[in-house]
């Protein structure tokens, strides 16, 4: 039998394996692509749902309200009082909402206010309300707001009689805080419990609350802010507040003010006098606010870790002392003057230098009388019976506070000039820089680049400060900073802000210095100025750079070992007047004391 292979010449037509996968990829792209549109146009209609629904509810629980006796038109335990529940959940369009009802009455100054010229005996001249809903579990969270006004039908309606709370919350500028929330509630027979937020003018005002000594409590609160409350009086833990519980009186004004700003973080780092990381350190941080007689908002005893150290987070604005309290361990200074400052709103590299438990430990700290700042090279000088020792403080800062000498001047030598601006800047006023005009208003952006600031030698930047802080609103004042270890004709100005990068910029007075900078000897700044608004411009009138020499904290000595017993002590520096302390005791096992050195 024979067996014949035929082989034929013709292609069979088909598709390659990589003409498939090119178009299966293909396809996979745009499919995706369209799913991607689609699953858009889907979620959007399904917010479009919600917000219909939110509408629909909210046009529901205005009519019921609108249906309501004035009289009931308020709040179960609120003030004003009335059948309306504070916060509910409804179904609207299929959809669970939570509906949260706020009701103030309003003092119109048509007819006068209470407390005013012409005095108003009846203040509750209307109604406001306001509800507020949300869904939790949908895919749009937003808070959604609706308001009504309801007018009394007539004049006799709406006298409700009672008192007012005024509450007024402020920055720690003075400024008006909007948006704070504020909780009223009674601790007497009343059942008053009101949950509300401030205006823009910072304000709450609450009429017609039942008459009670005492009887109050007012607590404020803004995320990430601080927080300041009243306190019961008698109480174990602050028997004698600062603010006690309100009082209210029939047909009078309780007003109460509150400070509250931007919570800021702070690093502690613990170290001996070599610069060497100490860990397991126990100290108390301790605030200078008090919200009572002896009672400190802030009093707690911290330990750092065993890398010595410990993020202190959520901290509020204020001054701060330290007492290191650990049994091998004394404070022997700070790289920060002592209290040391936590300004709103700031992340703070604080370093405290630690050394023996030795008997007797005096800490010396100068600083300049007009500015507060520590000074450097000043002669502490400490004698008495077998003891005469002077040590010189090793570190300080740089300020300057004219540049009406104009621009051109490469190393700083003529405190009143600098280096260059971009002809936006007005400089020509002695001790104010701003921005310059045109066209009768102010550009709206400018910068000033310093001279070269010689330090003499390696440094350690510590902190940027300048003055004003408050600046007007729309406007910013912003720095940044370069230097150098060595300068020749080759050396490069790379200015960067508090992260490292020339995107970020020093925002607030009181900032630590990146220590990228750290072993350099020069210095350059570079301030720039913005405004929104052609009206306003930000000013600068002070610029103020701390740094360190060396290890040792700035403008603080210390004397460790001494004999109990009477001493005296001298401060000198050239510029300065010799500041003498005579015949003082020394009979503690730590002490510190200030030296305010004038000029």
């Amino acid at each position: 039998m024979n067996f014949f292979l035929s082989v034929s010449n013709k292609r069979n037509d088909g598709f390659t394996l990589v003409e498939v996968l090119i178009s299966v990829t293909i396809f996979s792209i745009v499919a995706i692509a369209i799913y991607g549109g689609f699953s858009q146009l889907m979620r959007g209609i399904s917010i479009l749902e919600i917000k219909n629904g939110a509408v629909n509810l909210a046009s529901e629980r205005i009519e019921v309200t609108r249906s309501l006796n004035y009289d009931d038109v308020g709040l179960i335990d609120g003030a004003p009082a009335g059948v309306l529940v504070g916060e509910e959940i409804f179904s609207s369009n299929g959809i669970d909402f939570t509906v949260k009802t706020t009701v103030r009455s309003v003092d119109d100054e048509y007819d006068g206010l209470l407390g005013g010229d012409p005095e108003d005996d009846n203040p509750n001249d209307y109604k406001f309300v306001q509800f507020d809903i949300y869904c939790t579990d949908c895919i749009y969270q937003d808070v959604m707001s609706f308001y009504t006004t309801i007018s009394p039908q007539n004049s006799s309606a709406g006298s409700d009689g009672g008192g007012a709370i005024f509450v007024k919350v402020l920055d720690s500028y003075g400024n008006p805080i909007q948006g704070a929330e504020v909780s009223i509630y009674s601790n007497a027979s009343t059942t008053i419990d009101i949950d509300d937020v401030t205006d823009v003018d910072g304000q709450l005002k609450v009429f017609g609350l039942p008459e009670g000594n005492e009887a109050y409590q007012v607590e404020v609160f803004k995320t990430g802010y601080s927080s300041e409350r009243t306190y019961e009086t008698g109480s174990v833990d602050n028997p004698n507040p600062n603010k006690p519980h309100l009082n209210v009186i029939e047909n009078q004004i309780t007003s109460v003010i509150f400070s509250v700003d931007v919570l800021s973080d702070f690093e502690v780092k613990t170290q001996n006098l070599s610069c060497e990381n100490v860990g397991g350190v126990d100290f108390n941080l301790k605030s200078s606010k008090t919200i009572g007689e002896d009672v400190y908002k802030f009093d707690q005893d911290l330990i750092t870790n065993s890398a010595g150290l410990l993020s202190v987070n959520n901290i509020e604005w204020g001054n701060y002392n330290i007492d290191v309290f650990d049994s091998s361990y004394k404070l022997y200074g700070a790289n920060q003057s002592l209290p040391f400052k936590i300004n709103p709103n700031v992340e703070k590299d604080i370093n405290f230098f630690v050394g023996p438990n030795n008997p007797n430990i005096l800490l010396v700290q100068v600083q300049d009388f007009s500015t507060g700042l520590p000074v450097s090279g000043a002669t502490v000088r400490l004698w008495g019976d077998n003891f005469d020792q002077s040590v010189e403080t090793q570190n300080g800062y740089f300020r300057q506070t004219d540049w009406s000498g104009g621009p051109g001047q490469d190393n700083f030598s003529d405190e009143s000039r600098f280096y260059e601006s971009d002809n936006n800047i007005n400089y020509l006023a002695e001790g104010v820089v701003g921005l310059d005009t045109f066209n009768g208003g102010y550009v709206s952006e400018g910068y000033l680049e310093s001279s070269i600031i010689d330090f003499s030698t390696t440094t350690d930047f510590v902190s940027i400060d300048w003055s004003p802080q408050d600046n007007p609103e729309d406007t910013l004042l912003k720095f940044q900073l370069a230097t150098n270890e060595t300068l020749n004709a080759s050396s490069t100005w790379d200015f960067v802000g508090p992260d490292g990068t020339s995107s970020s910029y020093y925002e607030n007075s009181g900032n630590s210095i990146n220590n990228v900078h750290n072993g350099d000897r020069y210095l350059k700044y570079r301030a720039y100025l913005e405004s929104s608004d052609s009206s306003l411009t930000p000013i600068l009138s002070d610029l103020t750079i701390s740094y360190q020499s060396n290890c040792f904290p700035s403008g603080q000595v210390y004397f460790t070992d001494l004999d109990s017993g009477t001493y005296n002590l001298s401060v000198e520096k050239d510029g300065y007047e010799t500041h003498e302390i005579l015949d003082f005791s020394v009979d503690q096992n730590w002490e510190m004391i200030n030296i305010p050195f004038a000029r």
